[in-house]
């Protein structure tokens, strides 16, 4: 049986590598988060269940997200203030703008009581430093537990930062 010729082999195995590594999943955009405001410490929110924050349907809202192709999921995601004792959304943002509670409720008063919103949420707030790859680590994550909008328990939690390049606090 005639063996293959050394140099076929090589143009094989550098055509099996080529095709694997473009087969590898490539760095994309990460997903938007909902935000999330804490007097002058701003962060992000999400449900306990999973992922985003509910908010009420609107027929704009969801024009919004079908148009809406700044990152592999979409957005906009929700702005959401803690004051009072309360959660409130403010606005939406998308990649490259905010967009006003009236743009998407109209006649709807601002900022709006989240009374919708009743469970557990975890929220992580500050950007002390920014880990390798330069991503931020946030410096406190808080649960809280909500009632219809109010917030009933905030249990907090310093992150440890010592991964941090530039650690500062």
């Amino acid at each position: 049986m005639k063996q293959p010729h050394p140099l076929r082999i090589f143009q094989h195995l550098s055509l099996a590598l080529l095709c694997a590594g473009r087969a590898m999943p490539a760095s994309a955009t990460p997903p938007l988060q909902d935000r999330f405001v804490l007097g002058s410490n701003q962060g992000y929110i999400v449900p306990s269940a999973c992922c985003w924050m509910p908010v009420p349907e609107s027929m704009r809202l969801l024009e919004l997200k079908l148009n809406e192709a700044c990152t592999a999921i979409g957005g906009p995601v929700g702005v959401f203030e803690q004051r009072e004792g309360k959660l409130w959304l403010t606005g939406f943002e998308t990649c490259g703008r905010k967009i006003a509670l009236g743009e998407v409720y109209a006649g709807r008063e601002e900022p709006a009581l989240a009374d919708w919103l009743s469970g557990t949420f975890t929220t992580r707030l500050g950007v002390p430093c920014r880990a390798f790859g330069g991503r931020p680590v946030l410096a406190l994550e808080q649960k809280l537990t909500v009632d219809e909008g109010v917030v009933t328990e905030v249990t907090e939690k310093y992150l440890d930062h010592s991964a941090c390049r530039n650690h500062a606090e």
